[in-house]
Formats: structure tokens, C-alpha cells, sequence
């Protein structure tokens, strides 16, 4: 009987461990980052990709959970504007996909920061993800979200 209580006793343990996979939840905007290769730094623990940047500014809300007893996946709302090299604007959305014809999302124009967001007028959207791009200034808005309410086209 001993053993079969020190067995369910290591499970039950293992299964309420706080180890957590994946980056840790946060809510945060660029803000709070002045210097660029910091923003850089940030941003990588939250998106699959890297990029090179010129200018960056982003909004971040990331709920890791896998922890507890019961772990699901985690949630996010990732949007960011940057100005990126002209020669690496294709990278940010499939090549065979059409632009969409739509109005700016409020989500971009509440963004803080200082990049001109004004003439971000062609937009790639697919799953929980949207591209807008100005080609003629190399500006991205970029969003990718799990969260209720967010475009999934």
C-alpha cells in the first residue's frame, strides 16, 4: 500500500509542477523598451520567425498556460509595426496570396509609437494572422492572435 501511495503522490506532484514550456506570460509594449536591439530581442521569444528591422514598435499579450494541474495551450495577441529593409517585405506574407481589400484595423491606429502607420493600405490575411504593408516607406503592421475576436479569415 506504501508504494502504491508514494506512486500516486509522485504523480499527482508531477502533474501540479510549475515548470512551464514556452516563454512566460506577459503583457507589454515597446514602450517600456527604448533601445532597438532590446525590442529585437523581446520579440523573438514571442514569434516564430526573425526578421531584420530598421524601426520597431509592438504590443505583446502572451498567457502561457502550461502550467497546473490541467496545462491547454497558450493564448496571444502579437501585433507589431516596423519599418523593415525594402528587399525583405515579401517575407512577411505567402507569395501567391492576394491582397485584401480593407479599411486600416483599430488595432493599428491604437498601437503606440512614432512609425507612421497612415499609409499602410495593402493587406495579406490568413488564419489568425494579418499583413498590411506600405512598400513605398518598408512599413509592416503585423498581427497574429489566439484570442476571441480577432480576424481568422
Amino acid at each position: 500500500m506504501r508504494i502504491l501511495t508514494s506512486i500516486l503522490f509522485a504523480c499527482l506532484a508531477g502533474c501540479a509542477s510549475n515548470s512551464q514550456s514556452g516563454p512566460q506570460s506577459i503583457s507589454e509594449t515597446s514602450t517600456v523598451r527604448p533601445k532597438l536591439q532590446d525590442r529585437i530581442n523581446f520579440i523573438e521569444q514571442y514569434v516564430t520567425f526573425k526578421r531584420n528591422y530598421l524601426k520597431l514598435e509592438y504590443e505583446v499579450q502572451y498567457h502561457n498556460n502550461s502550467s497546473g494541474i490541467v496545462p491547454g495551450p497558450s493564448d496571444w495577441d502579437i501585433k507589431i509595426l516596423a519599418v523593415v529593409p525594402p528587399s525583405e517585405i515579401a517575407a512577411w506574407f505567402p507569395s501567391n496570396q492576394s491582397s485584401i481589400s480593407k479599411q486600416p484595423p483599430a488595432w493599428l491606429t491604437a498601437m503606440p509609437g512614432t512609425i507612421s502607420r497612415a499609409k499602410v493600405t495593402e493587406w495579406y490575411a490568413t488564419g489568425g494572422t494579418e499583413v498590411g504593408v506600405d512598400r513605398n516607406t518598408s512599413t509592416i503592421a503585423y498581427r497574429n492572435s489566439t484570442f476571441a475576436g480577432t480576424p481568422q479569415n
